[in-house]
């Protein structure tokens, strides 16, 4: 797609995670964090860019920053939780794919942004929360660090 530079706009988004990068998260959680936001922005942005479906500049955008940003906020939801690091990746990209389809098919269907939005961070939360209940239910970590991981709400804590 013209006019939709993903490579820059991973870039940006990185630089926009690292400003708002909460105090409370550890410095060695910082390269490696903002390194994620870097790698799933970039990949997100090579598909979208690459599919026939997004037909617009602007519906790549969006589609972008609502991965970028959920993979931001429920970043920091895992660093927060007892969950641990090695588990990370495999409950972002869960996130990933849920708002990549949910995305994708709101925009097919030409809803409005808002209310793509609004679809998006219900359907983020489920999978999130689903991804965590999994690794609970398989033994991988305890009930009470998936109850930790369920507990915390990020971008609550910014409104």
């Amino acid at each position: 797609m013209k006019n939709f530079d993903y490579k820059k706009i991973a870039l940006e988004f990185r630089k926009e995670a690292e400003k708002n990068l909460p105090v409370d998260i550890e410095e060695n959680h910082r390269d490696v964090f903002l390194n994620t936001i870097y790698k799933f922005t970039l990949i997100t942005g090579e598909a979208i860019a690459k599919d026939k479906n997004v037909k617009s500049p602007m519906d790549a955008m969006v589609m972008t920053q609502m991965l970028s940003e959920w993979t931001f906020h429920k970043y920091i939801d895992l660093l927060r939780s007892d969950i641990p690091e090695r588990y990370h990746e495999g409950v972002l990209q869960k996130v990933g794919f849920t708002i990549y389809e949910i995305a994708m098919q709101a925009l097919i269907q030409k809803l409005p942004y808002d209310d793509i939005c609004a679809l998006v961070e219900h359907h983020v939360n489920k999978s999130f929360d689903k991804a965590c209940e999994g690794l609970a239910n398989n033994g991988v970590i305890t009930r009470e660090a998936c109850e930790t991981a369920l507990a915390q709400c990020n971008i609550s804590n910014l409104r």
